[in-house]
């Protein structure tokens, strides 16, 4: 595989710029620096925070989950398995699907410390 492309891999697996750096030269023995690995991928046309997945396919995707172990789960994993599956995603994006799609599931109590109440002994 060429140069260009391991960068694609790697940067498409979700690696820190740091770990492709790295992995290309233990594996590869490609010695560049990050900010030379940077100016290549926006060359590329590569961006952390541009091209998010469509909202539709995030919804369908999210009710997809919650028919099944989805529902058992928090937005963290919810966005893990987002990412696992090839979504670009959010995570703020994903923890207001599931309150929306959700509601009962992800509505918690207070969480406050309740104190037994004490029995009054009159000796």
């Amino acid at each position: 595989m060429e140069f260009g492309g391991l960068i694609n891999v790697y940067f498409e697996l979700g690696l820190k710029y740091s770990d492709i750096k790295s992995i290309l030269a233990s594996r590869h023995a490609f010695h560049i620096s990050e900010r030379h690995l940077k100016r290549i991928l926006r060359d590329r046309g590569h961006s952390r925070r541009k091209a998010y997945s469509d909202l539709s396919v995030l919804v369908d995707f999210i009710s997809d989950q919650l028919q099944y172990s989805g529902q058992l789960h928090g937005y963290r994993w919810m966005y893990a398995k987002c990412r696992e599956h090839g979504l670009r995603v959010r995570k703020e994006d994903v923890r207001l699907l599931l309150k929306e799609l959700d509601p009962r599931g992800v509505s918690r109590r207070a969480r406050r410390l309740r104190r037994r109440n004490k029995l009054v002994n009159n000796r």
